[in-house]
């Protein structure tokens, strides 16, 4: 998971738009906020965009003992495409777990196994 601050998202968002504040959740304990990116969804992007160097750098944030830091270089380097392409990520696997929960659970005379597995391996 990357962190990236309330401070940080402002400033990114001044240079990439509001699509910054839509790559993961927000969280907030009326103090502190932050935006709570899963690297999943990083590495989605970036496989999508297949950019070698991008695709390197993702292998240097996954190494990294500070992701913030690195994800934060990566944004900058790969520029608003790369946003785009983690928010619209964020959003496929949002709307696809809001379709797995509001489907019916089974009755319990079925036999059946649920399980959750987001769409990240395309």
């Amino acid at each position: 998971m990357i962190v990236v601050t309330d401070d940080e998202l402002k400033k990114l968002e001044e240079h990439f738009g509001p699509d910054v504040r839509h790559m993961g959740t927000w969280n907030s304990d009326g103090v502190f906020g932050y935006s709570a990116v899963p690297v999943a969804f990083v590495e989605k992007a970036a496989q999508a965009i297949g950019d070698p160097g991008l695709l390197e750098a993702l292998h240097g944030l996954k190494k990294s003992s500070d992701r913030n830091k690195r994800f934060i270089e990566m944004l900058q380097a790969f520029g608003p495409t790369f946003v785009e392409k983690i928010a619209a990520t964020y959003r496929e696997c949002a709307t696809f777990e809001v379709r797995l929960w509001s489907q019916p659970f089974p009755k319990k005379d079925q036999t059946a196994v649920l399980t959750r597995q987001l769409p990240l391996q395309a």
